[in-house]
Formats: C-alpha cells, sequence, structure tokens
C-alpha cells in the first residue's frame, strides 16, 4: 500500500492481536489525527537489520505535520506527541523473531525492532529513527518531542548528498538530547 501523505501511515503485521492494534492506535483516534492503516503479510526480508521494517511503522511526512498542526491548531501537537509514545510503548510489549543464516549469530539489538518513525529530510533523503531498546519513559518524552521537531523543520542537516539514494537511520543520543546519524553515536 502506497502511503497518503495527508495523514500518518500507520503498518503493523496483520496477525498482530486487535486488543493490542486498538491500544497503539488509541491516542491518534482520540485526538482525530488522520491515519492510513496497513496490516502487512509477514514476509521474509534480506536486509541489514537496522533497515528491516519494524513491527509498527509510522510515516510521518512534514507537509502533514505542518498542515494538521495549523488546522487543528498547537495543542495539537501534544496530543500527537502522546499519540506516538503511546504507540511506542504498545510495541514494546511485542515479541519479534530474527532467523539469521548460520554465518551470523543473532544478537541482541540496541534498537526497537517493534517500533520505528520514517520520514523525508528537505533534500528527499529518506530517515529512519530507531528507538532504543533502553530508552526510559522520561527520554521517550523528550526524544519524541525533538524527533517531530526535526521532522517539521525538514529534517537534520546532513554531511553531503551521497545519502539520497538510502535510509540514513537517526539515533537518539541521550546526553546531547539530540538525534544523531546511527554513525556518529
Amino acid at each position: 500500500m502506497t502511503p497518503e501523505f495527508d495523514k500518518i501511515f500507520i503498518s503493523h503485521p496483520v496477525d498482530m492481536p486487535q486488543v493490542m492494534v486498538h491500544a497503539a492506535l488509541a491516542d491518534f483516534h482520540a485526538a482525530e489525527i488522520p491515519l492510513q492503516i496497513d496490516a502487512r503479510e509477514p514476509q521474509p526480508m534480506a536486509a541489514m537489520e537496522d533497515y528491516i521494517p519494524t513491527a509498527i511503522v509510522l510515516i510521518i511526512a512534514k507537509p502533514f505535520l505542518d498542515a494538521f498542526l495549523k488546522k487543528a491548531g498547537e495543542d495539537a501537537y501534544g496530543k500527537l506527541k502522546q499519540a506516538v509514545i503511546r504507540c511506542y510503548s504498545v510495541a514494546r510489549t511485542i515479541t519479534v523473531t530474527f532467523f539469521v543464516s548460520a554465518a551470523k549469530k543473532a544478537g541482541r539489538s540496541p534498537f526497537s525492532r517493534t517500533f520505528s518513525v520514517y520520514s523525508k529530510a528537505a533534500d528527499g533523503t529518506s530517515i529512519k529513527f530507531l528507538f532504543s531498546t533502553e530508552t526510559t519513559d522520561q527520554s521517550l518524552d523528550v526524544a519524541t518531542g525533538k524527533m517531530l521537531e526535526l521532522i517539521r523543520a525538514g529534517g537534520p542537516p546532513l554531511p553531503s548528498t551521497e545519502h539520497q539514494r538510502m535510509v540514513v537511520l537517526l539515533v537518539y543520543d541521550v546526553p546531547t538530547s539530540t538525534w544523531q546519524p546511527k554513525s556518529m553515536i
């Protein structure tokens, strides 16, 4: 399914229990945030782990964010932020299993395999926000706010144009309270 950028696009596994889907999306619905929901079939994927879609994927486009906040008012920002946090909190309870080749050992990732957010930078670069498995409620609140600010600003400044054909992975750095390209952390 192709995302429409006048809504938040949310993708989840088709076999995710409906009670979890409703819990993950409850705050979006309560705040009347427009959603496009896609229940996707599980399928094998071959890619570097951080590029594989997480169980719940949100795509938040800058044009949506600008239009939504203009129409709904700045108080809607707090509701959107809380909806993202609640969705992540539900996603934390999902168990994801990776099967890897015999040549590679499956290790524990420092990043959530159950929740991520995608967006695009002003130059068209795709961005994937990776959330740490060690994220506390306090750092999640700040990280989500900083993420939404970055999306509204058109993404972070990126060092060169060579990245435009790939996805830039951003990781929240708690000590500096900033989202940084993964290789810089």
